[in-house]
């Protein structure tokens, strides 16, 4: 409702009191007698309807012409129907300035220009109160916005691309054949096809000898036309059904044919023989080491014929060659499939070496035994399994490259010279920087033949292993690199050592390029050079910073951590670095740096009310530097922790660091001091940040004593120190206000906020809190020195002074105090804000309704001192509970903590 301006508050009020005759004794029950109301709903509802008309409404811009909007408007029957034509802020807008009143009847409405002038008639509370109203409406032109038509081109590649490659057979499918599939329609499919847009027609074929028994899948073409025309898969259109590009999907899960093929593969390697003597003259002519795969094939033909449907292949087996005997080890494979291979047990692999069945072929050239004596077997026997590698300029073994291998090695491994055309060949096995050597295979060839170990020539390469060391090996090279790094490095800096800090690496990587390259020359070793700070790294006082820096690896998914004697350790606390310090940064005095600390401080977003219990004595006038000291850094944030000494500091004054920053849409404590050196007066700086203490901010509200009460009345109320004025209730407004609305999205705060008020008013109670069953934090009289509705004009007039016959709305302020009654009922409450009504109201067993549950405000007992029940707010959490199921689990400590957060939700809600 509109507010109505101090005169006409006046003129209100004293046409009230002249005509309203007033009860002077106040029930038990709290309900007063209702008065003769007539003459003051009459005065209620011109008020209203002169309200009314004052303001400015703006329609919907919805209507396509005013025409219209004169039209929806003169039909209107409910307050409701005129809320929905107006505009968002126009709906707030009238229907507060309607108030409590009624729809009685709509008298019409006529256009004037680009207005409507909508004739109403109102009454309030009753109908023999009622008021004709005039409502302008300004009419809105609306804002065309069409989105954009999608072509036929558009709708048809998203369909496609909405189809899945694959889907499975419908139930009736599953027991045939892919090969018994004659024909195919959307009954086929066990996953229907997307639905198709508008005028669209989806089709599909089966694709022509897509059958596959042995996986039981075949394939289906899906297209999509409209009209005669049809659509490829990428939107492009054709008039010929054949040209477009379609969409192929598989179907799979019909009945297959693979246990048949597996019992005829087992069958056909059972029959097979174990050996097979060659009778090729010209096979025979090759050593079986010399063998290769495109030979193999030309004898494919001695395998029995394969089953029907299945292929039958030779493969080499590795290692098998032996030219002393003459034999050769193959495999019969049988398959069906391109990289479907049968084992001998009948099951089907991918890997085709693991399939078929071994057997031995004899019959290749075998070659003659040499002496004992053979200078290429006394050569090989000389070699030894190790050799040392020397070199002025030494290397991790990764850096040498395989085609370098016999170059580099040439004093190491020399060809016999009494063996003719003999040469030495070189491969490497594996590289071990971590060890510091290389294993190489050492050969020696003749032309196009290999030497045995026994020195026979041979078709097939022979060699013996032999390890080289002598290398750089890791440990060493990551010495050197922590070696390399001075300890210190004098750096010019227009930031201090902690403003550095705070963006490390990047502040400090200038200082360590040299340091990074080391390890960019070194890239098989996997090196990751780390940097942070150290304990204590920042010296401001010096300008300088200590780092420290590690080398590090993944190997494996393991980490590992390197000293700086380049030993492998498996943790950081082990590596421990090595550290670095950089001076030369702007040099800060120490009262500076706490001072700093001091101005970024929050408090931590988790503390609890005893622990704001504790926190709160920062307000204290008689309190200690080093007890402020202790404090905030007892309860700073992990992201501002107060970290420099401060032994040597202490407050100028302490009476008054606590004061209030309150604004229209925040409110916030105000830290504000002055540091000074204790020995050194003249050094000084001032501090100042500002908190809300995570929304706990009645605990540091002042209430001078204990709260004032009304036992009669059954209320309570105090008026905080920092809230005192000549009007508290607008002082509490202001405070109250702007913290709900700039915390409604912040949950925690808002219970934070409810919990402390509830800890500090049950604190302050001399005589606890169940005698009560109201709370200002205001004085009730200034209630009638603010710009309130005509409601509550009304009740202010009803003799109840100062009113007990009030609830917590968003108007109100209070907290407590009256809820209207449960639709259909006079005992039980509603839980939820009070809306104004003379006779609509109890203050027994009212609640809350939070989060799926609801909580006691108050209780249901009657005032029975003598058997210690009384009416009012639940004492602890306990008595919150309302349901059982919700034992240990009230978030209020209380029951003014739980009326506070009523008042909180009506303030963010405006109700």
């Amino acid at each position: 409702m509109k507010k109505l301006n101090k005169k006409s508050i006046l003129l209100i009020t004293t046409m009230v009191a002249s005509t309203i005759a007033v009860s002077t004794a106040i029930a038990c029950s709290q309900t007063p007698e209702q008065p003769n109301l007539l003459i003051v709903r009459q005065q209620t509802a011109n008020e209203i309807a002169k309200n009314v008309k004052a303001g400015t409404y703006n329609a919907k811009s919805t209507y396509k012409d005013v025409d219209e909007l004169n039209n929806v408007l003169g039909n209107i029957k409910s307050y409701e129907d005129l809320e929905k034509i107006l505009d968002t802020t126009s709906s707030k807008k009238i229907k507060e300035a309607l108030g409590s009143s009624t729809f009685k009847s709509n008298n019409g409405s006529i256009k004037d220009g680009s207005k409507i002038i909508l004739n109403l008639e109102i009454y309030y509370l009753q109908a023999d109160a009622s008021a004709k109203v005039e409502i302008t409406v300004n009419y809105v032109k609306p804002v065309l916005n069409v989105a954009p038509q999608k072509t036929d081109q558009q709708l048809a590649k998203e369909w496609y691309d909405s189809v899945a490659s694959t889907n499975t057979a419908s139930t009736s499918f599953k027991n045939s054949l892919p090969s018994a599939i004659t024909s195919v329609n959307a009954d086929t499919l066990e996953t229907p096809l997307p639905a198709v847009p508008t005028g669209f027609t989806s089709h599909v074929k089966l694709v022509a000898n897509s059958a596959d028994d042995l996986t039981g899948s075949l394939k289906i073409k899906v297209s999509l036309s409209k009209v005669t025309t049809w659509f490829s898969v990428d939107g492009t259109s054709t008039t010929n059904e054949d040209s477009a590009t379609t969409k192929e999907v598989t179907v799979s899960g019909f009945k297959n044919t693979a246990t048949t093929d597996s019992q005829k593969a087992v069958a056909y390697y059972r029959a097979l023989s174990q050996t097979y003597q060659l009778d090729s003259e010209a096979v025979k002519q090759n050593f079986a080491t010399s063998v290769t795969q495109e030979i193999l094939n030309t004898l494919v033909s001695f395998a029995p014929m394969p089953p029907s449907g299945l292929t039958v292949s030779l493969l080499l087996e590795s290692n098998s060659a032996n030219d002393k005997t003459g034999n050769l080890s193959v495999r019969v494979i049988l398959e069906d499939t391109t990289n479907k291979f049968f084992k001998e047990e009948g099951s089907e692999i991918n890997n085709k070496s693991e399939a078929g069945k071994v057997i031995t072929i004899s019959g290749f050239k075998v070659i003659e035994t040499t002496s004992s004596n053979n200078p290429v077997k006394l050569w090989f026997e000389s070699l030894g399994s190790n050799k040392t590698y020397e070199s002025e300029n030494k290397v991790l073994p990764s850096t040498i490259n395989d085609q370098d291998l016999e170059t580099t090695f040439s004093s190491l491994f020399i060809a016999p010279s009494s063996v003719e055309n003999s040469k030495v060949t070189l491969s490497s096995v594996s590289k071990n920087d971590d060890k510091g050597t290389i294993v190489v295979k050492v050969a020696l060839k003749s032309v196009d033949l290999w030497y045995s170990l026994e020195g026979n020539l041979q078709a097939q390469e022979a060699y013996k292993e032999v390890t080289i060391s002598g290398f750089l090996t890791t440990s060493e090279v990551v010495k050197k690199i922590y070696k390399n790094q001075s300890s210190f490095i004098s750096v010019s800096s227009t930031k201090s050592a902690k403003e550095t800090a705070e963006n490390l690496v990047e502040n400090v990587k200038t200082y360590f390029t040299s340091l990074q390259a080391e390890v960019d020359k070194v890239p098989s070793l996997g090196l990751t050079l780390r940097i942070s700070l150290v304990d204590n790294a920042i010296n401001n006082p010096d300008g300088s910073l200590v780092v420290n820096f590690y080398l590090s690896r993944d190997v494996n998914g393991v980490k590992q951590y390197f000293k700086q004697s380049g030993q492998i350790v498996p943790t950081l606390a082990e590596a421990i670095g090595k550290n670095v310090t950089l001076s030369g940064y702007q040099k800060v005095l120490l009262i500076e740096e706490l001072a700093s600390d001091i101005d970024a401080w929050k408090v931590k977003e988790d503390i609890s009310l005893s622990e704001i219990r504790e926190l709160k004595k920062i307000k204290n006038t008689n309190i200690d530097s080093a007890e402020v000291f202790n404090l905030l850094t007892k309860f700073a944030s992990k992201e501002t922790p107060v970290l420099t000494p401060s032994e040597n500091y202490e407050f100028v004054n302490t009476t008054k660091l606590i004061t209030w920053d309150i604004q229209a849409t925040s409110v916030n404590a105000l830290f504000k001091g002055v540091l000074r050196n204790k020995n050194n007066h003249s050094e000084t700086q001032e501090v100042t940040f500002k908190t809300d203490f995570a929304g706990f901010l009645p605990s540091f509200l002042t209430v001078s004593g204990n709260l004032k009460s009304d036992l009669t009345n059954k209320y309570i109320w105090t008026v905080f120190k920092e809230l005192e004025g000549n009007n508290t209730f607008e002082k509490w407004a202001s405070f109250v206000r702007p913290f709900a609305h700039s915390n409604k999205n912040n949950e925690q705060k808002l219970l934070n906020f409810s919990n402390s008020m509830g800890d500090v008013v049950n604190s302050k109670s001399e005589h606890g809190l169940q005698k009560f069953n109201l709370f200002y934090p205001f004085n009730p009289n200034h209630l009638t020195l603010t710009e309130n509705p005509v409601e509550i004009i009304v009740i202010l007039s009803n003799a109840n002074v100062p009113p007990a016959w009030i609830g917590a709305n968003s108007r109100t302020l209070v907290i407590g105090g009256l809820q209207n009654y449960k639709k259909d009922s006079t005992t039980v409450a509603r839980g939820e804000p009070w809306k104004f009504n003379l006779i609509d109201g109890t203050k027994s067993a009212t609640f809350i309704k939070y989060k799926n549950s609801e909580f006691n405000i108050t209780l249901a007992d009657e005032f029975t001192p003598s058997f210690g029940y009384w009416k009012g707010f639940a004492a602890n959490s306990a008595y919150t509970v309302k349901f059982k199921r919700d034992i240990n689990k009230s978030p209020f400590v209380n029951g003014v903590s739980a009326a506070t957060m009523l008042l909180l939700k009506a303030i963010i809600n405006y109700q």
